[in-house]
């Protein structure tokens, strides 16, 4: 079908190297790599302000970009480009995954267990629990995002609503992020959380 249609997936693998429960899941592009584009950023995995990606493809479609990149934006951050390579070149980009899987698994693990004994499971569909660095609570249809996000964050509870992820989807709920909370705080976050939804 691709081939028919000369197009191409792009895969964001943002951050597939933080899956907690059983092996890596294979990559779209391991699967068909002359019709994928496969692209990660070091902008989730390290930090926000590094502004790197890597974009691993065919020959044809990396030339292609590479032009296109060249007419767009000619000043690339040639400092961290030269440091990340060197974090690569010396195994410090693994041994930092690894560290930080280990730190998010604990989070993550830490908001499912706040979750599952306040009783979310109950109103909502909970998803994420295995990979990533969120975990979304799915609601009804006529659940009230922009209400509930107001009373959370008067609560000092920073959440973020569900449908603006959702394209032509009428999805509504809430997501709650991990990667920078402690245990402690989660548990308190969840708990506050619960007392805002009245639940």
């Amino acid at each position: 079908m691709l081939r028919k249609a000369q197009s191409y997936i792009l895969e964001d693998d943002f951050d597939g190297d933080y899956r907690y429960h059983g092996g890596p899941l294979p990559s779209l592009f391991s699967e068909a790599p002359d019709h994928v584009i496969y692209i990660v950023s070091f902008s989730k995995v390290l930090a926000p302000g590094i502004r790197l990606a890597a974009i691993i493809g065919s020959k044809a479609v990396i030339k292609e970009i590479a032009a296109l990149q060249s007419l767009i934006q000619r000043q690339l951050p040639i400092m961290e480009q030269i440091t990340l390579a060197s974090f690569f070149r010396e195994g410090e980009f693994t041994r930092y995954v690894r560290r930080m899987r280990q730190v998010y698994k604990k989070r993550q693990a830490a908001m499912m267990d706040a979750l599952l004994t306040h009783h979310f499971d109950k109103h909502f569909r909970l998803y994420g629990t295995d990979t990533g660095l969120h975990v979304f609570l799915e609601g009804t249809s006529d659940f009230d995002e922009q209400g509930t996000i107001e009373a959370a964050k008067a609560a000092g509870v920073g959440i973020y609503p569900l449908s603006p992820y959702c394209y032509e989807s009428k999805r509504k709920g809430l997501l709650l992020g991990f990667a920078c909370t402690d245990e402690a705080m989660i548990q308190e976050g969840v708990r506050r959380l619960k007392q805002t939804l009245h639940i």
